[in-house]
């Protein structure tokens, strides 16, 4: 299988904040390409009908890699400092590396955020 391309999102990671007004804590990406946008809906959309579970927001719905769960509101110094982190750390990243490759998707089990059991590789089909 040929790797995910995805690049980052700059609409959104260059501005740090999220639509509601609090600091973004991911990484939003996108696919680099159409057929790449392709090839990331198909598979979705494969394991959801498979599993049998979608999420309301499915066709919307971005991809992404969290950063942070926040359990607690940023005071608005802490929020700033946060912000201007974060849009220097994206830049990093559309500098080093403008396309992200990822290899096959993996079905994992997990019973919390620190270990994620893997238990085999999805096996993406041609589009």
């Amino acid at each position: 299988n040929k790797p995910f391309r995805l690049v980052l999102d700059d609409a959104l990671a260059l501005r740090g904040i999220r639509a509601d007004g609090y600091p973004r804590t991911s990484v939003p990406w996108l696919p680099a390409d159409a057929a790449e946008h392709r090839r990331l809906r198909t598979l979705r959309d494969r394991v959801c009908d498979a599993i049998g579970i979608r999420r309301r927001d499915h066709d919307s719905y971005r991809f992404h890699t969290s950063l942070a769960y926040p359990i607690d509101w940023f005071t608005q110094a802490e929020a700033a400092s946060y912000q201007q982190l974060y849009v220097t750390s994206m830049q990093h990243i559309q500098r080093k590396m403008p396309v992200l490759e990822l290899g096959a998707p993996e079905f994992c089990l997990f019973e919390s955020m620190y270990f994620f059991d893997r238990q085999f590789d999805l096996h993406v089909r041609s589009t």
